[in-house]
């Protein structure tokens, strides 16, 4: 048994829950949900115990989840087990259900067998780290492509470069290259490339949260570390999960939130569109935006905006703000300004840039 729950492994696609023996339904349910990261305190948040099949079904595609393991599958009754192969089938998750017997039973594998098939499929879904060499070079092209279609555009219209490029302004440049930074070494090695890039294009970046004042640092990331994206997985509520994502990805305040509309963001959660460009979400983060966009096409007749209440109406920026901050609170994460109610529609142009002082973006002469 201990074999088996090791081989749990979320990024991996691997979900191992021990059964309560004769738990009914709902109860397996919440026991899975459990098992995908959210806390008590979230489930009782998200609805009332009835809701927690359909969240968990929600949850295992946002996830997606590929492997079920549940452990102590012969003390389950039959309709529990029933509804749990139906609800797997629908998901498109293979359910492995262990029954702790000595009578062999047919058509079932050895635990051993099935741990060793397992950890393949775990460690084959994985997807290595790539070297600091390989990493750098990728930024650095990148912000060279950047600053290259940035540096033609300003020549042809005469404007600044740091005001604006075609899809990108400089926040947003920053929000693409620094985003997916999961330690404070790899965030600044990121920062590092994006400058060598920029001036290999006559561009130069002055950033003097690297120069004098690095604890600006803090500003700009990293924003989804290995702690903060388990404290996201926490929320059971697809709509307060997506919102806090959002929130930390971006830097915009509720109001510019609530406007959005589903056709501004990718099927897959990988980016949201805004007035300034295009805003990458991490990896890491995905989880959370495929659940929000799940919940949403989930709904009959929903309006266009992304955030839509359980009334079935598009949340207003005050509304939201109260939702991200109740988030919050749940993941254990600090309040962001999304999260403080305000009129104002504004986006965050300049992602982190104005707190680590990244405003400065000249042709070197």
């Amino acid at each position: 048994m201990r074999t088996l729950l090791g081989l749990h492994d979320l990024a991996g696609g691997v979900v191992v829950c021990p059964a309560a023996p004769g738990s009914p339904w709902p109860v397996l349910a919440r026991d899975l949900l459990l098992a995908l990261g959210k806390t008590r305190e979230a489930l009782d948040d998200a609805g009332p115990r009835s809701r927690l099949p359909v969240l968990l079904a929600l949850w295992l595609r946002a996830e997606q989840i590929r492997h079920l393991v549940v452990l102590r599958a012969h003390r389950l009754p039959v309709a529990t087990r029933a509804a749990l192969a139906h609800l797997t089938a629908g998901a498109g998750v293979a359910l492995w259900a262990v029954d702790h017997t000595s009578t062999p039973t047919p058509h079932a594998m050895h635990w051993t067998a099935a741990a060793a098939l397992l950890g393949v499929a775990r460690d084959t879904a994985r997807r290595p780290r790539p070297a600091d060499s390989q990493l750098y070079a990728t930024v650095r092209d990148r912000a060279r492509r950047a600053g290259c279609s940035w540096r033609l555009y300003t020549e042809r219209t005469l404007r600044r470069p740091r005001d604006v490029r075609p899809d990108c302004t400089l926040g947003t440049l920053l929000q693409n290259l620094t985003i997916d930074a999961r330690d404070r070494h790899e965030l600044l090695l990121r920062l590092h490339a994006a400058q060598t890039g920029l001036r290999d294009e006559g561009l130069d970046l002055t950033l003097p949260a690297l120069e004098h004042d690095t604890r600006l640092l803090d500003r700009l990331g990293p924003r989804f570390t290995t702690d903060t994206v388990a404290r996201l997985r926490r929320l059971a509520c697809p709509l307060a999960a997506g919102a806090l994502t959002l929130a930390v990805a971006t830097d915009n305040n509720a109001p510019w939130l609530a406007w959005l509309t589903h056709n501004w963001t990718d099927p897959h959660g990988r980016h949201v569109r805004a007035y300034t460009g295009t805003l990458r979400v991490p990896p890491q983060a995905r989880p959370m935006q495929r659940a929000l966009l799940l919940d949403h096409a989930s709904r009959r007749d929903p309006p266009p905006n992304l955030f839509v209440g359980r009334d079935n109406a598009a949340m207003t920026g005050r509304r939201l703000a109260h939702r991200i901050g109740t988030a919050a609170d749940l993941a254990g994460l600090p309040r962001s300004e999304a999260a403080h109610p305000t009129s104002l529609c504004y986006t965050a142009e300049t992602f982190a840039t104005t707190f680590t002082g990244a405003i400065r973006l000249r042709p070197i002469t």
